[in-house]
Parts: structure tokens; C-alpha cells; sequence
């Protein structure tokens, strides 16, 4: 890993937008790790040390929200920055119950462009409430 990078933890199912999402954020210059489905990301996000998690509410094997209850009662290995849920449609009920889990955001990914999912990114990297991982 390159001095500096951050790091992306993208959880996602789907593998046109697991594709399209981690050539925008490689093109942007972050280092992505994907998980295709739940358990994978639960792992991955265990091990820690992301700058920042995008995760996908409705997953194979663990849901979203399974996978914030797991990092809460198990905390990582290293910290991880902010998490933030990605969804293709308003579902209040979950997205409330995922920042009750310490979810930071989300993002509407019918809604957003490769360009605007950056800038959604490069807003949730640097907000001032964002811890990052430990170094």
C-alpha cells in the first residue's frame, strides 16, 4: 500500500456496481478491498483498519445491520473509520435501526453517478467526526 491512501472496505453483492464502484474509487486513488456477501465483510471489516466502510444493506448469507451488530459486540482488530450504508431504495426503518448501529450515512445508489458517489466518499472521509483508523 502506497503512503497515505486510504483504505475502502466495499461491501457489495452486485457485481456490476461492486465493479463499477471500485474502478471510480481506484481512479480516485483509494485501495479497495471488496466482500461479496455478509460473513465475507464481517471478516474483512473485523480485521480492520479501513478508513472507511461502504456497505450494502441487503447482503447474501448477513444482512447490513447484522453486520454493524457483529463489529459492536466484537470490536475490530484495528479501528475503522466511518461506515457508511449504500441501498437502492428509502427504507427508514432499517437506516434508522443501521445508525442506532453507528452507520454515519448512506448513500441511494440509483441515485448517484460514479463522479457524485466520489464526492459522497471524499464527504464521509473528511468530516470532521471521522476518527480513521488508528495508525
Amino acid at each position: 500500500m502506497k503512503e497515505g491512501r486510504k483504505r475502502i472496505l466495499l461491501v457489495e453483492d452486485d457485481g456490476t456496481l461492486r465493479t463499477l464502484y471500485t474502478d471510480a474509487l481506484q481512479a480516485d486513488g483509494f485501495e479497495v478491498d471488496q466482500a461479496v456477501e455478509g460473513k465475507e465483510g464481517l471478516l474483512k471489516a473485523r480485521n480492520g483498519g479501513y478508513n472507511l466502510i461502504l456497505l450494502d444493506i441487503l447482503l447474501p448469507g448477513l444482512q447490513g445491520p447484522e453486520i454493524l451488530e457483529g463489529l459492536r459486540t466484537q470490536p475490530p482488530m484495528k479501528a475503522n473509520g466511518p461506515v457508511v450504508m449504500l441501498t437502492n431504495q428509502s427504507q427508514p426503518e432499517i437506516l434508522r435501526r443501521c445508525h442506532e448501529l453507528g452507520a454515519v450515512g448512506e448513500i441511494i445508489k440509483s441515485d448517484v453517478t460514479p463522479k457524485v458517489f466520489i464526492q459522497f466518499v471524499r464527504g464521509f472521509l473528511d468530516s470532521p467526526g471521522n476518527p480513521g483508523p488508528e495508525a
